[in-house]
């Protein structure tokens, strides 16, 4: 289950990070296989159980790594064209994350 989550997230990850296409021409065609991916992505990430997921390290930190570079560049999309229920379960996976590694530091 977990593989095949790291394999979404890496190619989204690639996507984002990689500049390989002009979002903006998808949005123009009113194109929403992107936004659709990153939905279905975030969906994924958000409803793991936070301990299980934090069991698995590179998992756990392809996760944040993804999280970061979405609100990098395309945070916009997050308010426009997300459900609000899927936003809240986004900023309180990040937030969570941000939690643990403050507690995880302090140790």
């Amino acid at each position: 289950k977990y593989e095949f989550i790291n394999l979404g997230i890496c190619i989204l990850g690639n996507l984002i990070a990689g500049n390989y296409i002009n979002f903006s021409i998808l949005e123009y065609y009113n194109d929403t296989t992107f936004i659709d991916l990153c939905k279905v992505i975030m969906t994924l990430i958000t409803t793991q159980d936070h301990e299980e997921l934090a069991s698995f390290k590179s998992l756990c930190k392809n996760s944040y790594k993804i999280m970061e570079d979405f609100l990098k560049h395309h945070s916009d999309m997050i308010i426009r064209r997300f459900e609000p229920s899927l936003t809240i379960k986004v900023i309180e996976f990040i937030l969570l994350g941000l939690m643990t590694e403050n507690n995880n530091k302090g140790r």
